[in-house]
């Protein structure tokens, strides 16, 4: 098998950095894996010792934070066959007895854990590959997540059948920040190999296109099913 994805956190609450590790099997068609690695750090930079946790179907992705405010590092893991997310709630050193699963869109490939609504408590986003979507999962508290809002970040240039496939190159490629100055965190995630979707918050935790995002040669309309312009050239004769 082979390491899909990791993070580093606190896990343990000792102040040192712990590490997560998602699992896929070398033939993901025949070969499933359902577990992720937890690996405590001894405190030198060593970890001499892991535990192994159930998640879902083909885990791909893992973000850490504390998701129901009780100080210790929660987990959220992607799994990529079951178009899910499990989240896997801190016990108290280190450990993950228990996890609750959520539906998402089709093949999730990323997560992301921050406070999109502003209310003080972590929320979840997910990147689907399969449906070019973003899941936002907000938390209704003490970790329980409300079902998932999911907005597409979907690209077809004119002429062709071509999607921009915005998580299909591996990741984790999204990020979220105040891309427009009003004090809400926004998503930017990768819309193919060179473009870029971005979806601003309302402030309540929903999202609407932020605009178009430009580049060379196509003008990508991201937040629903839109068709890309070609950018005509100027050239002698166009008044430019």
């Amino acid at each position: 098998m082979t390491p899909t994805n990791g993070a580093v956190g606190d896990l343990d609450g000792d102040g040192d950095l712990d590490a997560v590790s998602t699992w896929a099997g070398h033939n993901p068609a025949y070969d499933p894996t359902t577990n992720i690695s937890v690996l405590l750090n001894a405190g030198d930079g060593t970890f001499p010792d892991y535990a192994i946790y159930a998640c879902g179907d083909y885990p791909t992705s893992v973000a850490i934070g504390d998701l129901n405010g009780d100080g210790l590092n929660d987990l959220a893991v992607t799994n990529d066959f079951s178009g899910q997310v499990s989240v896997l709630i801190n016990a108290g050193g280190g450990t993950f007895p228990n996890r609750v699963t959520y539906a998402v869109g089709t093949q999730p490939r990323m997560s992301l854990i921050a406070d999109f609504n502003g209310d003080g408590k972590l929320d979840l986003a997910v990147g689907n590959a399969e449906s070019d979507s973003v899941s936002i999962l907000l938390n209704s508290g003490g970790g329980v997540l409300a079902p998932a809002m999911t907005y597409s970040v979907m690209c077809i240039p004119d002429g062709t059948a071509y999607y921009s496939e915005p998580f299909a190159f591996g990741g984790p490629y999204m990020s979220a920040g105040d891309l427009d100055g009003d004090g809400d965190l926004d998503i930017a995630v990768p819309a193919g190999p060179s473009g870029v979707a971005l979806l601003r918050n309302n402030g309540d935790g929903t999202f609407v296109a932020l605009g178009r995002v430009r580049r060379a040669g196509c003008v990508f309309m991201v937040g629903g099913h839109r068709r890309c312009r070609r950018r005509r050239r100027s050239g002698p004769g166009d008044g430019q």
